[in-house]
Formats: structure tokens, C-alpha cells, sequence
């Protein structure tokens, strides 16, 4: 613990020089560095795509949630979605291409969700 936090205090101190003053850039980076995940817990903070297919095949409303939250914190960075797409829509997109991409299914599910995306609608992204 004590490592980690001296390791952020390098990061702030970095920050604060290239920045001058830099008192709001080193109050998000301390605030990002404080959520981010250690350890053991960002290994297991996302799920995989072959947790996310067979979420999907067993339980629609959740696989439409998950998928949907991921698309939301994502989106709302990139505008990437056409107007007017449905969460039902983003959700058959991402599925149909797990099933036909089984090959890449054991990385992060967040990241196949925005390959999915990409793939469906390239002249937005």
C-alpha cells in the first residue's frame, strides 16, 4: 500500500511540472488513479467474451444491461451510434458478431463490444 501511494505521489509531482500550477489535472489524475483497479481486481473487472455469450444465450436482459452500460460509457466519448439505434439493436449487433467470432471470444468483453460497434458502423467511429 505505502508503494502505491508513493507511486502516485511521483505521478502528481510529474503532473504539477509539466503543468505548472496543474491544480485540476492533478485532481483527475489522483481521483483516476485512486478508481482504477489493482490487482487481483483488475484482472476480474470485466468479463470475457465467452462469459458475455453465454450471459447472452441464458439471460437477454442482463446481456442487453452489460452490453448496453459498456456502449453508454464508451459512447458518450466517441459518438460513435448513428441517431435513432435501439439498445436492442446494439445488442443483436454484438451478439451476432460473438457468434460468428468465437476465435476472439476469450478477450475482454468490453473490447469486443466496441469491435462489434466499430465493425457495424465504421463511418461513425
Amino acid at each position: 500500500m505505502a508503494g502505491r501511494c508513493r507511486q502516485k505521489a511521483k505521478v502528481l509531482a510529474q503532473a504539477e511540472r509539466v503543468n505548472g500550477k496543474g491544480r485540476m489535472t492533478r485532481l483527475l489524475l489522483a481521483l483516476a488513479l485512486l478508481l482504477a483497479p489493482h490487482g487481483a481486481a483488475a484482472e476480474t473487472a470485466y468479463k470475457t467474451g465467452n462469459e458475455l455469450w453465454q450471459i447472452c444465450n441464458a439471460d437477454r436482459p442482463q446481456c442487453l444491461s452489460y452490453i448496453i452500460g459498456v456502449v453508454d460509457g464508451w459512447s458518450m466519448r466517441r459518438g460513435c451510434l448513428p441517431e435513432g439505434v435501439t439498445a436492442e439493436q446494439i445488442t443483436d449487433i454484438v451478439v451476432q458478431w460473438l457468434g460468428r467470432s468465437p476465435h476472439y471470444r476469450h478477450h475482454p468483453a468490453p473490447t469486443l463490444i466496441m469491435l462489434a460497434i466499430l465493425e457495424a458502423f465504421p463511418q461513425k467511429c
